[in-house]
């Protein structure tokens, strides 16, 4: 359901990318472990990516990842890279292009028995560029075998370089000289394609497959949300269209002097009762009224504060000498 529109929006214009990962039915069962907190046994649904899942959709191009398991470093040009468990491509059209890589297969490695000696490293495909034929303006796709070197999971060399080329390609329709110089044979066609998983429960995680009867299905494409718009409803009919006046920045004119305190605005005869010698003319004068006596007051507390800092102060006669004082007997 998936795959018709993103063959149409590609044969449009669109362009893909996918990165993808290793998908071993026989190493899944391998790593398998017991858990002593529930006590079962543990098995992953799925590899590190969906193959399967990844070869339906690019079935329309004939485009498909085998179930082998390659790992290893490699070098393209000035550029290093680390291949960590991903997969090869079975499957390409021949008018597209493939780089392969000398790589060694790390599923033979963890399946054979202790002991034996490691594989030796061959040449497999790994990435591949393809431009749709469908229409003049068709967009490209590339596919490539190993993720790990774009997250930041156990991350031993990133592949960001090769991201920037692949995107080039995409966007301009520019191959890279990197890749052109690495060109590989297209592989023989598959024999069999990698399988799901009987038993497994990947639909518990996926939003794409649903259980039904105990034999998983894809769900069906929920349909696009029509929006419905309401109607406009004016609340007041009868507002001419000048009510609303927006405020102003200044309520002042700032032509006129502005006043220090309009105590004619603040004492009003209405609120508070006044007599009737204080008129509009004495309240706006009592505030300049207020500031000179307080101003007075301030200077004589200062006044009297330095002068008595300035006063000398008496000398205290001693004990002795008032005591001498009190009983000396006047002279005849």
């Amino acid at each position: 359901l998936v795959a018709l529109p993103l063959k149409r929006d590609v044969d449009a214009g669109l362009s893909l990318i996918v990165f993808a990962d290793w998908y071993n039915i026989t190493v899944m069962k391998k790593v398998k472990f017991f858990d002593e907190n529930t006590r079962q046994w543990w098995m992953p649904d799925t590899g590190g990516a969906n193959v399967p899942a990844l070869n339906d959709l690019l079935s329309s191009w004939g485009i498909a990842f085998s179930d082998r398991v390659f790992e290893g470093d490699f070098n393209l040009g000035e550029h290093s890279g680390h291949f960590a468990s991903g997969t090869s491509i079975a499957q390409f059209p021949s008018s597209g292009l493939l780089v392969a890589l000398p790589l060694k297969d790390q599923g033979e490695e963890m399946l054979a028995k202790e002991g034996s000696s490691s594989p030796e490293k061959e040449t497999v495909p790994v990435l591949g560029f393809l431009q749709s034929q469908a229409q003049e303006k068709s967009g490209r796709i590339v596919v490539y075998g190993d993720s790990n070197c774009l997250d930041n999971s156990h991350l031993t060399k990133d592949c960001f370089w090769m991201l920037d080329a692949i995107l080039e390609y995409t966007s301009s329709g520019h191959m890279p000289s990197i890749f052109t110089r690495n060109k590989a044979e297209m592989p023989k066609p598959a024999v069999e394609l990698p399988q799901r998983m009987k038993g497994n429960n990947l639909y518990r995680y996926s939003k794409v497959l649903e259980n039904h009867m105990g034999n998983p299905q894809v769900r069906p494409l929920p349909p696009c949300p029509h929006l419905v718009w309401a109607p406009a409803n004016p609340l007041n009919k009868s507002a001419p269209t000048n009510l609303y006046k927006s405020q102003k920045l200044l309520s002042l004119s700032l032509e006129g002097d502005m006043p220090v305190w309009d105590m004619g605005g603040v004492w009003r005869r209405e609120d508070v009762s006044l007599p009737d010698y204080l008129g509009e003319d004495e309240l706006s004068s009592l505030p300049a009224v207020l500031l000179v006596v307080l101003l007075l007051v301030v200077l004589c507390v200062v006044y009297r504060f330095l002068r008595c800092r300035t006063r000398p102060r008496r000398k205290r006669q001693t004990r002795l000498r008032r005591f001498m004082t009190s009983i000396r007997v006047p002279a005849v």
